[in-house]
């Protein structure tokens, strides 16, 4: 099975009735037009099971591509499935042997192709990102972004769902990461894998997202790219935040603003500042915490980005609920929605609604509580937020329970547990064994103990000290 596990291998010893496989796919690319052989070879080059009609023409350098993809799927050599064409692993394999066809191209041909393909998906990630942030935020940018805007293509791919779009192209952020990393280029290299950041927070794409950004920090630091190894650290470190990997996070994170500072990049410093605050936060460092967040507060609106700049004031009112401060909680959580209303960051919106429910919640009015969660739950679900949907089912069901509803919070903070679980978000999965421990403990069911165990043993483990200390005192109460 070794030996099959490779396509190539498998290319000389399997058959297909009485004539073998390379034989077969000789016979078929020699009856193609110059173009379609070479669209064919490009495919092959690429490396990518499945690709799009846009991407095909980006490869070929000419976008009247139709006749050369028709050509290969009337040779069987691609399969049309919805609005991509399929390549079979072993015909992808014969392609990419650049080698052993006659009529191959030279590397600056392959570096060329690699590169057009590179800037139209960079060019079209942008473009979708944008259209979900409602502008460039969030993301360090770098300064080749891509081909040319072509708005025509933009609209007619990505349309009013930029996130569902990006989903589509998951494996291309993969595909094209990797072959700007073989073909040395690295801006590009780093600038699709940051924009892949938009996807795979979102969908929580852990895997891929350590793939893309470990490939694109590599090939950052063999050019001797320091802001290109700055931005992947601190992707790094993002994802490390998201899997509350904290610990892991905070030396990516030092490392970053170190080179950030030295080159004088202020957006980027900014973005690590915020995350490095996010990390003292949970450890119960929240003076330090707090710093952080107005150290980088200036330099994100010297920056621009609204969208970041609304999430350090979510931030900073998340510390003031924590530490009771209920009164300064407030001006920047208004301050925080007027600006996510105003530049249309949905997901942001969602955010401060869920931290103002939570503010209502603290101030004992768990009915205005319950409308604002719903109404950051119906912003979250229109998006397909499933983190924040998480976390809004959680606060939901804290507030039915404050409202006396006990079986409906039970089906909220169950659910909240179970997506959180599917999602592997530690943080508020502990969180909501915490609050459903309460909840089924005061009902004397000693399913809640357990639930209570579990989160004081993850709060432990991921070394978020305030809450495992909510943790064990609920224990101790509850024993």
């Amino acid at each position: 099975m070794d030996l099959l596990s490779d396509s190539r291998i498998m290319l000389d010893v399997l058959s297909h009735g009485d004539l073998e496989v390379r034989a077969s796919l000789d016979v078929s690319y020699r009856g193609l037009s110059r173009k379609a052989r070479t669209l064919f070879r490009r495919i092959g080059l690429l490396g990518s099971p499945q690709i799009a009609h846009w991407l095909g023409e980006a490869l070929l350098g000419d976008d009247a591509a139709q006749g050369a993809f028709d050509e290969l799927v009337d040779a069987s050599l691609l399969v049309r499935r919805g609005q991509k064409y399929v390549m079979h692993d072993l015909v992808r394999a014969y392609a990419g042997e650049s080698d052993t066809h006659s009529d191959s191209d030279s590397d600056e041909q392959h570096r060329a192709a690699i590169e057009r393909a590179c800037r139209r998906f960079l060019s079209l990630a942008d473009r979708a990102h944008q259209r979900y942030y409602g502008g460039h935020f969030t993301l360090l940018r770098g300064k080749d972004m891509g081909e040319a805007r072509d708005d025509g293509l933009a609209d007619a791919l990505i349309g009013d769902d930029p996130l569902g779009w990006l989903d589509e192209e998951r494996t291309t952020f993969l595909v094209t990461v990797r072959q700007a990393a073989v073909h040395d280029l690295d801006e590009l290299c780093w600038n699709i894998a940051m924009t892949a950041i938009t996807l795979f927070e979102i969908r929580a794409y852990y895997d891929e997202w350590r793939t893309v950004a470990e490939i694109a920090l590599k090939s950052c630091r063999s050019s001797a790219n320091t802001r290109g190894e700055a931005a992947m650290l601190y992707s790094l470190s993002t994802l490390a935040v998201f899997q509350q990997r904290y610990t892991e996070a905070q030396p990516l994170l030092v490392q970053a603003i170190d080179i950030f500072e030295k080159i004088d990049e202020v957006h980027g410093m900014a973005l690590a500042l915020r995350n490095l605050a996010l990390s003292e936060r949970v450890k119960g460092e929240v003076d330090v915490a707090l710093d952080r967040y107005r150290q980088a507060l200036p330099l994100l609106e010297a920056v621009g980005d609204r969208a970041a700049e609304g999430h350090v004031l979510v931030s900073i009112a998340a510390i003031h609920l924590e530490e009771g401060r209920l009164g300064e909680a407030e001006p920047p959580l208004d301050r925080a929605l007027e600006i996510f209303r105003h530049e249309g960051v949905q997901r942001g919106e969602a955010q401060a609604l869920n931290r103002i429910a939570e503010l209502s919640l603290l101030r004992g009015d768990a009915r205005r509580a319950l409308e604002a969660f719903e109404g950051a739950l119906a912003i979250v679900r229109s998006v397909h937020d499933r983190i924040g949907e998480t976390y809004v089912l959680h606060g939901t069901g804290e507030a039915q329970a404050a409202l006396g509803q006990v079986e409906q919070s039970e089906r909220a903070l169950s659910r909240a547990l179970e997506m959180a679980q599917e999602l592997g978000e530690r943080h508020i999965e502990g969180r909501t064994r915490l609050s459903l421990g309460l909840l089924l403990s005061r009902q004397g069911n000693p399913g809640g103990v357990t639930h209570l165990e579990k989160a004081h043993a993850m709060f432990s483990d991921m070394g978020a000290e305030r809450w495992r200390a909510k943790a064990e005192e609920a224990l101790a109460r509850s024993r």
